[in-house]
């Protein structure tokens, strides 16, 4: 090949090779991918508690988004940074299950509730899922969620829970919402969720606890207090099944 040939030649490598670096060293977007929950009830638990329901859970990363608050009382906003987590939730009927229809055919309700729980140097703080409308639209706009596909907040989807829907269907009944917390300490480095309300299942111990089932997921976040990056959240394990104490306490023997 030619000097000049390979003069033109040199400069169109370097620039892809160039390209494919700026690539491989550019941040990854958000992934879009869910976490799928299996509505899974062994047969202990079944033996327990015949009328036992749960349903599949589906949710994507944790992330942030700056959103412009109005206070209510000033009507003054506030620029604050909102941590979300986008979920849906399937009715999905498995082989050997009871349908969850009470005898009146009625769906049973669905009442989901979120913690966020932060656990750095041996010190928990508790984050409720709030409603903040202004962060939900923001949230909604930012998913491309519209009409009956919008992220509902946890007052807005409480109700019947899905329709079932076949264990090999492929059109799924499915409903959205999105858990919502401000405030989270920057700090944060270590945190779990803790995702109630997708199953009846339930344990009393002795004559004042009830442990409810309920899903758990811990995430980790190394990164800067003062720069803060959605990107920086990755999930730690697996989500889990377990019986955790709720605040109810268990019905007294007469």
């Amino acid at each position: 090949m030619s000097r000049i040939a390979i003069g033109r030649v040199l400069p169109a490598v370097c620039a892809a090779i160039l390209m494919i670096a700026h690539a491989e060293s550019a941040p990854a977007a958000p992934p879009g991918v869910e976490t799928r929950v299996r509505p899974t009830v062994t047969g202990e638990e079944r033996s327990r508690q015949p009328d036992i329901w749960a349903m599949e859970v589906y949710y994507k990363s944790v992330r942030m988004i700056w959103v412009d608050i109005p206070d209510p009382k000033t009507g003054k906003t506030q620029r604050e940074l909102i941590w979300y987590l986008p979920y849906r939730v399937v009715n999905r009927q498995i082989k050997g299950s009871l349908p969850p229809v009470g005898p009146d055919g009625k769906r049973p309700k669905f009442v989901p509730e979120f913690e966020l729980v932060t656990k750095d140097n041996g010190v928990q703080h508790v984050y409720y899922d709030e409603i903040i409308p202004a962060a939900q639209a923001a949230i909604n706009r930012r998913e491309g969620r519209t009409g009956s596909n919008r992220y509902k907040n946890s007052v807005e989807i409480v109700g019947a829970i899905p329709e079932l829907t076949d264990a090999d269907a492929k059109l799924e009944q499915s409903t959205y919402g999105v858990a919502i917390w401000r405030g989270v300490d920057p700090k944060t480095d270590f945190f779990r969720i803790f995702m109630s309300g997708f199953s009846n299942g339930y344990i009393k111990v002795g004559d004042d606890r009830i442990d409810r089932r309920t899903i758990i997921q811990e995430y980790t976040r190394p990164g800067d207090e003062l720069d803060q990056d959605e990107g920086e959240i990755k999930p730690d394990g697996h989500p889990e099944w377990i019986y955790r104490p709720s605040d109810d306490a268990a019905p007294k023997k007469p």
